[in-house]
């Protein structure tokens, strides 16, 4: 599992100028809390490597899902059953979404057990800007593909595959945000120097558009703007 970039608009526009960027300027600006080059990371994202006869064999993409979103944290959840870093947390149905990795909680902070080690080998993905409408189905369908996501993990009625229990294993898996930080050091990543997987570099301003992200999340995820509200 690979973390993917969200290019801002201006990188976007750099990547398609002509001339090949340096990648690598994504990622450093990323980890130095930055805003010039990426506006967000998914670090459990839909970008897996995965052996065809092991995709097959548990059935691949579930098409109960149509429009956007959740279809691939199934199929995550699936694969991370039969291969378990560890124990799974209290909290592993949880689905709130932040801004930073290391506040993740729920199933999004257990899949980056599996994706954070790939980023800090420089491995990762970008994913272009564009425009989101609202009034296009393929988003609007996302809160019932959330529904059906959250029934799955609340049914735990994974079956045994070649002889796997699903999440058969007792193994703890390290504290989260300590195991970032270990991460961080084992690569030589000062926090002072590097904080964006924490939080934003000191004097930077969250971009001009909150509103627009407020109501998109009106919109599509109404549950949780009231919940965030509170």
């Amino acid at each position: 599992m690979f973390p993917c970039f969200y290019l801002s608009q201006k990188a976007t526009l750099d990547v398609f100028s002509g001339q090949l960027p340096d990648y690598s300027q994504y990622w450093q600006s990323y980890f130095q809390g930055l805003l010039d080059h990426v506006d967000g990371i998914a670090v459990a994202s839909s970008c897996l490597l995965v052996e065809r006869e092991w995709f097959l064999r548990i059935s691949g993409f579930k098409p109960d899902f149509s429009g956007h979103g959740y279809e691939d944290f199934e199929l995550i959840h699936r694969l991370a059953a039969y291969y378990p870093l560890g124990m799974l947390p209290d909290d592993y149905a949880v689905d709130d979404k932040h801004q930073f990795p290391a506040d993740y909680v729920g199933f999004r902070r257990f899949y980056s057990y599996y994706a954070l080690p790939h980023l800090f080998s420089g491995h990762f993905l970008l994913h272009q800007w564009h425009k989101r409408p609202l009034a296009n189905k393929y988003h609007r369908l996302r809160q019932g593909n959330e529904e059906l996501f959250a029934n799955i993990l609340s049914s735990k009625s994974l079956p045994i595959c070649d002889g796997i229990q699903p999440f058969g294993t007792k193994r703890k898996l390290p504290g989260y945000r300590e195991w970032i930080m270990t991460l961080m050091q084992d690569n030589g990543y000062d926090l002072q120097q590097y904080p964006g997987l924490f939080h934003w570099q000191e004097g930077v301003s969250r971009p001009s558009g909150n509103w627009q992200r407020k109501l998109r999340k009106l919109v599509l995820k109404p549950r949780q703007f009231f919940r965030d509200m509170v």
